[in-house]
């Protein structure tokens, strides 16, 4: 077996993964539990499948050079080898590691451990900063140990038992489409277009800075956000009349595959906050870009759309996502969700703790 358990010199048990590399070398490390030895053992199992094996055991053996290293010398090969390869999204993970290399820097990374975490809860809540966005430094603080201790950087991951704070998520006043207009007359026109966009398609602030003609399908009034969603995965949008126009406001830029394009760039715009924070100080109004995207969904929930449908335009991850923050604003949810538990739709639906069998209708 390539994982067991195996004593040292001492008598002392400690969990193994030991294999062999293609290449005849061997590859033997102490791990801190079963768990993350299997994890490991299936990483190097399924990269000898699939030749990719040279790779792995060079990141391995990198990490077993690395004992002794500080938590801020260790951040920056963990964003270099695993962030900027696996994670889509290692820019915002970048910004959090950041903030803890502020405080936690000079600490060698196998001394890091809860009162460290707790000395930079405080300093955060210091400025200001709320539960959520600490959560997620902790969130990414956890993964970054685990990857440590995957690679032997670390031979105990003291942050793994450290909890979440509590969240209190604070409802941002409901923009109207009233509000929207307003935001709109003030706008530059250089992104009015963008800014009418995201409210006709409900898509993020970047899916609509990047989308391509290529995406936009007149004929089928759809637009196809791929290549850069949250999720990877492609969202088929209906284009409403006005998306359509906002669209046409754009002329064709000979050579530029973007709809929307910077007129000295002639590319693609990169940023457009600063633009648009003075066209909300103009019109005073408290709105930010992703409040576009929320009266896009709390529309489509007043109207009466399915969750899923809501979902599924928006690009969320699972229903339960939609549903905590758009099913309140549907008129019929509740009734309906009520409804569907009484009735038992489905033979042998549980209903009332007894197992029911109904007749098809």
């Amino acid at each position: 077996m390539s994982v067991r358990k195996q004593k040292d010199k001492f008598g002392k048990k400690h969990i193994v993964c030991d294999r062999r590399w293609p290449d005849g070398t061997r590859f033997r490390r102490v791990m801190p539990n079963r768990t993350l030895a299997k994890k490991v053992d299936a990483r190097i199992a399924g990269a000898i499948a699939e030749g990719r094996w040279r790779q792995l055991k060079e990141e391995l053996q990198r990490g077993s050079d690395l004992k002794g290293v500080t938590f801020a010398q260790f951040t920056d090969q963990y964003l270099n080898d695993y962030c900027k390869v696996h994670n889509r999204s290692w820019k915002r993970k970048r910004t959090s590691l950041d903030f803890l290399k502020q405080k936690l820097g000079s600490i060698p990374l196998e001394d890091i451990g809860p009162k460290h975490f707790l000395a930079y809860l405080h300093w955060r809540k210091e400025g200001g900063i709320s539960n959520a966005t600490i959560n997620r430094d902790l969130t990414n603080l956890k993964h970054m140990m685990v990857y440590a201790a995957e690679i032997g950087a670390i031979t105990q991951n003291r942050i793994a038992k450290v909890k979440k704070l509590e969240e209190i998520r604070e409802e941002r006043p409901r923009p109207t489409d009233e509000g929207i207009d307003h935001l709109l007359s003030c706008t530059d026109p250089r992104i009015k277009p963008i800014i009418g966009f995201i409210r006709e398609t409900g898509c993020r602030l970047e899916e609509g800075l990047s989308v391509k003609h290529t995406q936009i399908r007149k004929q089928d009034r759809i637009v196809v956000f791929s290549g850069n969603t949250k999720s990877g995965k492609p969202r088929f949008v209906p284009l409403t009349d006005e998306a359509i126009q906002w669209i046409e406001e754009m002329p064709l830029l000979p050579g530029c595959p973007y709809v929307f394009w910077h007129p000295k760039s002639q590319t693609r715009w990169v940023n457009i906050r600063k633009v648009f924070n003075k066209a909300r100080r103009e019109a005073e109004l408290d709105i930010q870009i992703k409040d576009l995207r929320r009266h896009y969904g709390i529309v489509l929930s007043e109207n009466g759309a399915e969750m899923h449908v809501i979902q599924a335009m928006l690009g969320h991850s699972s229903v339960t996502i939609t549903e905590e923050h758009y099913a309140h604003f549907s008129p019929h949810y509740a009734a309906r969700r009520a409804f569907q538990v009484l009735q038992g739709r489905n033979n042998g639906r549980k209903v009332g703790g007894h197992q029911q069998k109904l007749k098809s209708a």
